[in-house]
């Protein structure tokens, strides 16, 4: 049992509770106010200084971030003018120039021959109004129009949009009017580059060098002139000619490098080929061959074709023949392959001649023979690769003959020839080569005058001058060409003189004997001229050549050399008959 004392506390204790209960039931805004109002009051203040935090910092970090990205937008900026920031009116020409080189070289990479890229107007952009106003950049457009298949525009547009530049396709127009196979297209791109006006200005549009050595397709190392301009730290990537490689270990100027990246192919490279830096937007990472086989099988442009088996083919292979100071230049032809699955690869088995080269992305053989290489031929093995191919590869022999210089036909020429209106004429070509056997020559009128021809079998020029051809001197050109590598042609230009035929109008008239001597009268009824003969004379008449070796009262008989031809009485020159054949003399 509690005492008395214990419950008067907690009467006590109970009666002050319930008192202050009464108080704040009946003045609770006035006692709240005063205690608990600078509580609240500044937890309000607090909410909102915390509010203005968060956004200030927000914004600084937004601020961290566009400065981030101008810093990046500079460094893939093109290149203004010198001095284009303090001048008044800022421009881009070198830009302009540098950027419109470049697409002429990315286009080439991507396999399009013929590639134009034509220059637009450039626009300077400000920021900030009125007096204000600053140049921020120039815009410099720029238009390419080329044709080309629909790799080839895919892989432009992947090397487009992985360089680290500040540009964009603002627009793009295709035009097919095939729908099945690979079609050509007809594109036009409307490309445009920014120029940073604080940017400074440099020389190309990114870092070069040179290689200091020759290196084949096969080379792992390079050796280049300067390195300054480059990154300190691989890998990074480079472009030498139309090859792409990964730099991937630095000593110095020497350089461990993987080939054929970005869906290229090794390829040999001279000493001094310029060696250029390809930077890549970071986050973008290349494209395998396998991935890009799935951007080229949505090909839009054609028709879902129907199944079908690709078995590749190579050939046929007929490299020409080519001799000392020229170069061998030709294409290994394929055919037969899925284009979906992007082009063959050419690769060289057993060793090349020296200075042969042989382009793995196109199958083309290049070969300019140092002077002193043997001639002969030279046999190679090719690989093609190609998931089209059995087992993904398909075999080749090229025999490749490096000869002599063809030398030109040479011509003999032997007086002036003559032929006489009406009369067959027939004069032989006579022609030599050492290289090309005699049939296999080719001759060739050049303007002949009418009814001249050439017999090829006999090589003879044929004609009989018909009675319109004026007489006097012409002139007959030939053309002789020989089968050499290449052909060489000879023209031969034949001074012929054509005249009448006086034979047909010289008749013998008479014969007569003076003082025991006989004597024979000829008469060129054309020129209205006598001519006496005697034995021994000699006697020329158009082509009838002869010595008088005997006259009698109806006859003359002509020698020349052991043939003998006898004239009758009242005949022309051109009906001498053989004296075999005609009656015995009569004197």
């Amino acid at each position: 049992m509690k005492s008395p004392g214990t419950m008067q506390n907690r009467e006590k204790l109970l009666a002050i509770g319930f008192g202050i209960a009464i108080l704040l039931w009946f003045g609770g805004g006035i006692v709240s106010d005063r205690v608990f109002g600078p509580f609240a009051e500044r937890g309000e203040r607090l909410k909102t200084l915390t509010a203005d935090v968060e956004r200030l910092q927000g914004q600084a970090a937004e601020l961290a971030l566009a400065r981030k990205r101008l810093t990046e937008w500079k460094g893939a900026s093109l290149p203004p003018d010198r001095d284009a920031a303090a001048s008044k009116k800022p421009s881009a020409t070198d830009a302009q120039r540098l950027y419109q080189a470049w697409l002429t070289d990315l286009g080439h990479l991507a396999g399009f021959d013929a590639f134009a890229v034509k220059p637009g107007g450039a626009k300077v952009v400000k920021s900030g109004t009125g007096a204000t106003a600053k140049t921020a950049y120039i815009a410099v457009p720029l238009t390419v129009e080329t044709e080309g298949r629909f790799n080839q525009l895919c892989t432009f547009l992947d090397y487009f949009y992985r360089a680290n530049l500040v540009h964009r396709v603002s627009n793009l127009k295709i035009e097919s009017n095939e729908s099945e196979g690979d079609p050509i297209l007809k594109i036009v791109l409307n490309v445009e580059g920014l120029a940073l006006i604080d940017v400074p200005w440099r020389r190309t549009l990114f870092p070069e060098t040179t290689l200091v050595n020759e290196i084949d397709d096969k080379a792992s190392r390079c050796e280049v002139a300067s390195s300054e301009a480059f990154p300190k730290k691989p890998p990074f990537r480079i472009r030498i000619g139309r090859e792409y490689a990964m730099v991937t270990a630095i000593e110095g100027a020497a350089w461990t490098i993987e080939r054929g990246a970005d869906r290229t192919f090794a390829a040999s490279h001279t000493a001094q080929s310029v060696v250029e830096l390809a930077p890549t937007k970071p986050g973008v990472p290349s494209r395998s061959m396998d991935e890009f086989r799935e951007i080229l099988a949505a090909n839009v442009f054609i028709k879902p074709p129907p199944p079908k088996e690709y078995k590749l083919k190579v050939g046929p292979i007929t490299p020409p023949a080519f001799a000392r100071g020229s170069t061998l230049d030709y294409t290994i032809p394929v055919s037969n392959y899925d284009p979906t699955l992007g082009k063959p690869e050419f690769v060289l088995v057993n060793e090349a001649p020296a200075g042969l080269k042989l382009d793995r992305g196109i199958g083309k053989l290049v070969w300019t023979p140092d002077p002193k290489q043997p001639i002969g031929t030279f046999p190679l093995k090719l690989e093609v690769r190609h998931p089209s191919a059995p087992d993904g590869v398909a075999t080749a022999e090229v025999a490749v003959t490096f000869r002599e210089p063809n030398s030109r036909p040479t011509a003999k020429l032997e007086g002036q020839p003559v032929a006489y209106l009406g009369r067959p004429w027939s004069y032989p070509l006579q022609v030599e080569d050492p290289e090309t056997p005699a049939h296999k020559l080719v001759f060739k009128l050049n303007s002949p005058p009418a009814g001249l021809t050439i017999d090829s079998s006999k090589r003879t020029l044929e004609w009989t001058p018909p009675a319109t051809q004026p007489a006097g001197e012409i002139t007959v050109t030939v053309d002789v060409t020989d089968d050499g590598i290449p052909p060489n042609t000879l023209t031969m230009k034949i001074p012929v003189k054509v005249q009448d035929d006086d034979a047909q109008f010289t008749f013998l008239v008479g014969s007569v004997a003076v003082d025991g001597a006989w004597q024979a009268w000829l008469y060129n009824r054309a020129q209205d001229k006598r001519t006496v003969l005697r034995v021994g004379d000699s006697v020329q008449v158009s082509d009838i050549r002869g010595t008088v070796a005997e006259i009698g009262k109806d006859f003359v008989v002509l020698k020349e050399g052991d043939a003998e031809h006898r004239l009758q009485l009242g005949k022309n020159l051109r009906e001498l008959s053989s004296t075999s054949s005609a009656e015995p003399s009569k004197t």
